[in-house]
């Protein structure tokens, strides 16, 4: 009994040593949206979702006569009935491109002004533009 007490002790000092060191699940926090919860009544709550802005990102470089583009839309997608780019090429508009990564080839050499346009399938343009000044060589 007297050797009882003490193990009772030192087993309950361990488990209260370890609470405050509780693992944290892993996870992306850049993708929690935060939400703004309303009670209208007892039995109905609203609930309205704070989207952050819109943004994107693009990378290029180019190659010989041709640019090689990437850009990153989150939470768009690009596929035939939800939304596309709108390129143009020194003000002349090419076709409507469904994928992220695409290649505009044959550009002559000297500087192109090249305006990526991110566009809804109903032609709802997001606000979503970039302009990249390129020089071919």
């Amino acid at each position: 009994m007297k050797r009882l007490l003490p193990m009772f002790a030192i087993l309950l000092s361990i488990l209260v040593g370890c609470t405050e060191d509780k693992p944290r699940p892993k996870g992306i926090v850049d993708q929690i949206i935060p939400v703004q919860v309303n009670e209208v009544s007892d039995d109905v709550v609203a609930v309205a979702s704070q989207n952050p802005k819109a943004t994107f990102d693009i990378n290029y470089h180019t190659r010989e006569q041709n640019v090689y583009v990437e850009c990153f839309i989150p939470g768009f997608q690009l596929k035939k009935g939800e939304g596309h780019l709108n390129v143009t090429v020194d003000g002349q508009k090419t076709k409507e491109i469904y994928t992220a990564a695409f290649i505009l080839k044959g550009l002559e050499k000297g500087e192109h002004n090249i305006v990526v346009e991110v566009v809804h399938n109903d032609q709802n343009v997001k606000n979503l533009k970039k302009t990249l000044n390129v020089k071919v060589q």
